[in-house]
This record gives C-alpha cells, structure tokens and sequence, in this order.
C-alpha cells in the first residue's frame, strides 16, 4: 500500500525538466519535480560534477576527465531510460545495463577519491542499487553520502528520503520514520517529510501520531497538492 501511494505521488508530481523553463519559483519547482530528481540527476547535477572534476587537484587532464565523466553520466542516463526499460528484451538486459553503469560509477570514485564528484556518485550507485531491488546496499550507499556531505549539502534531502523509501519498502517502518524525521530538519522540505511521516506511522497503525502529523502539515500552508492529501487523509483516518 505504501509503494503504491508513493508511485501515485510520483505520478502527479511529474513535470519536464525545469531547466528548459525560464523563471518559476525554487518552491514550486521542487513541489512539482522532487520525485524523479534522482531519475533526472543527470541533468541537474553535470554541470556541477565537471567543474568540480576539472577543478580537483587530483584530475591528470580536463580533456580526460571530460572524456571520462561524460562515459559515465551516458552510462547512467542509459540505464535509467525508460525507453530503454520499455524496449529491452529481458530483466536481464536491464540489470546489465545497470550493473554496467554501477561499475562505471565506482570506477570514477575510485579515480577521484575525496572529491565532490566522487561524493555525488555515491547519490547515483544508491539510486541503481535502488532501483535494482538491492535495498540494503542502496541504503548503506546514502548512509555514505550523509556522512561525507556536509550538513548545508543542497543534495541532503535526496539522501535522506531516499533512504527512507528504501526502508519503507523492507518494511522497516521504525527505522523509515527516523529518515523522515531528519528530513523535517530541512526547513524547504519540511511539508513532504511530514506527508512521509504521516504514511508510515499509518502502515505502523499508529492512528494518532499520523493525525498529529497531517494537522501540523496542514498548519504549514501547504500547497494545494499537499492540502488535498493531508485533508484526504485526515477525513480516513477520523472515519
């Protein structure tokens, strides 16, 4: 029940990449894209991972770091395409494709140990392992991150809900709403770590405290979307 509400948030929430728009607000964009950010992490993140690589101390040649950053970037756009995904002919295509992309992720690490780059990499091995059922090592991998990003790390949020889904998903609900409760520490996503909240202590059959969570969403002034859901929500649960 939990995936399936989560794949209709995802639904609903998707939009085409913000980068092709001009303007709009950072509040807005997030609303309407923070689902498929991983997905689409290629886009948002490349700019910052070449110019972070071509900086480091430890690239031998912008030329060859160039070169090799846009193999691997290719490599997880590939194994993330849903065309791809559509059109393969078996599961096993896919999850070669992926462990393909995995093994290209840990080679760049490897090659640039202690850099920002190598640190984001981490954010797209998680989401492959993720994505290819493998939970715990998604998991692990987030944990890794967290640990190496600062605590004012843009990308934290996606770290931490994340790893949050992936628990969720092992049914290990107590240790999900502890990722979901550091993610209401991010004051510009603390709406959606409060929905997260309130879903998994629903599955816990934790009635109350899942109220207590949509009453303080809603005291939030939420978006419309969020409104609706905490509204819906409220209206089972006191039924």
């Amino acid at each position: 029940m939990a995936r399936k509400k989560r794949d209709q948030d995802r639904k609903e929430l998707l939009a085409p990449d913000p980068f092709q728009k001009q303007g709009g607000s950072l509040t807005a964009w997030l609303e309407k894209n923070i689902r498929w950010l991983l997905i689409g992490l290629v886009a948002v993140l490349a700019g910052i991972v070449l110019y972070e690589v071509v900086r480091s101390q430890n690239v031998r040649s912008s030329a060859e770091a160039t070169r090799e950053l846009g193999d691997v970037l290719e490599a997880y756009r590939e194994a993330q395409d849903p065309a791809f995904a559509r059109t393969a002919t078996s599961a096993d295509v896919i999850d070669a494709r992926r462990r393909e992309a995995a093994e290209k992720l840990a080679a760049f690490r490897e090659a640039y140990p202690e850099t920002g780059p190598a640190r984001l990499a981490l954010l797209y091995e998680a989401n492959l392992a993720k994505a290819d059922g493998k939970l715990e090592e998604a998991v692990k991998l987030f944990d890794r991150y967290l640990e190496s990003a600062g605590p004012k790390d843009p990308l934290r949020f996606v770290a931490l809900e994340n790893a949050g889904y992936a628990l969720e998903d092992m049914e290990r609900y107590e240790e999900a709403l502890e990722y979901f409760r550091r993610l209401e520490s991010l004051d510009f996503y603390r709406n959606y770590a409060l929905k997260h909240q309130a879903r998994v202590l629903k599955e816990m059959g934790r009635t109350e405290d899942a109220i207590e969570a949509l009453e303080k969403l809603l005291d939030s002034e939420p978006s419309t979307f969020l409104k609706n859901y905490a509204e819906g929500e409220l209206k089972v649960l006191r039924s």
